[in-house]
This record gives structure tokens, C-alpha cells and sequence, in this order.
């Protein structure tokens, strides 16, 4: 990998490979300067937002927070950004936020079962248990299958 990176200096592409390479291998240094370079490289909404996966890997959810809403501000068609920005605010309990995020994400991309079950966490804190069930009912329909069952049963009052 590294070889063709010096044989392509300016394949964007190479450079990711090469950060994940690093990062599977613990050397996150590396995977950061890779990862800039792609983005330095290729500075597209995808890009921006991959950067964002690579600092949520690295726990450094503030920053992709920053790369998720740059992403999404020069390109609100893309669903990922928006998922993986509300995951992090219902992590952090702004459910409100997060089930804007999770909602726009359903609104580009609404075979995703993943959204509604995610979503389904902050409807318990915002919009109360019977829109949550029908969020996780239809993460189901669309073949999720990594349901907690004994938070579906919690939902439906068993």
C-alpha cells in the first residue's frame, strides 16, 4: 500500500486505504496525517464525512461532529452524515437534536432499518413509548434484526 502511494502521491484513494491500514494496526498518527492528506486531496462532502468516521474511531466525537455538519452543509442529500450525527447526540442525550438528524437521515434513505431503531431510543425521551415501538416495529419490517428484546418487550408493555 504504502508503494502506491508513493507511485500515486495524488490518488485520494490510496490515502484512505492506507489510514484505515494504520488504524487497524494502532498507529493512529499515521492514520490521521493519511486521512488529512485524502481529505486535503479530495475535499468532497463523502471525504468530509469519512474523515468524521475515522475521529469518531478515534473518540474524538466533538471533531466529527464539526466534519459530519460540514459535510452536510455542503451536501444535505447525504443520509450517513446525518446517522451517524444523531448516534452520537443520543449518546449524549440531545434526543432532540438526534431525532432531527435521524429523521432527515429516514427521509434520503427509508429502507434503512438501523435509522428507525436508533431513533427509537430518543422517541422514548421525547415523544414517548408508542412512537418508539412503531420506529423499532419498522426497523424489523425492513429486516433489522439486532433488536434488543428485552427493550422491544419494555415497549410493548411486557
Amino acid at each position: 500500500m504504502k508503494r502506491s502511494v508513493e507511485l500515486c502521491p495524488d490518488s485520494s484513494g490510496e490515502y484512505q486505504a492506507l489510514g484505515m491500514l494504520y488504524y487497524t494496526k494502532h498507529e493512529y498518527d499515521s492514520a490521521d496525517l493519511c486521512f488529512k492528506t485524502y481529505l486535503r486531496l479530495k475535499p468532497s462532502p463523502d471525504a468530509i464525512a469519512n474523515y468524521g468516521n475515522f475521529l469518531v474511531m478515534m473518540g474524538r466525537n466533538d471533531s466529527a461532529i464539526k466534519q459530519y455538519e460540514t459535510a452536510l452543509s455542503q451536501n444535505p442529500d447525504l443520509y450517513a452524515p446525518y446517522f451517524n450525527l444523531g448516534k452520537i447526540l443520543r449518546k449524549r442525550n440531545r434526543c432532540d437534536e438526534a431525532i432531527k438528524d435521524f429523521s432527515a437521515a429516514i427521509a434520503l434513505n427509508p429502507r434503512f432499518g438501523e435509522l428507525y431503531y436508533e431513533r427509537s431510543f430518543c422517541d422514548t425521551q421525547v415523544v414517548g413509548k408508542a412512537l418508539a415501538l412503531r420506529d423499532v416495529e419498522t426497523a424489523i419490517s425492513l429486516g433489522f434484526s439486532r433488536v434488543d428484546t428485552g427493550y422491544y418487550n419494555w415497549l410493548k408493555g411486557k
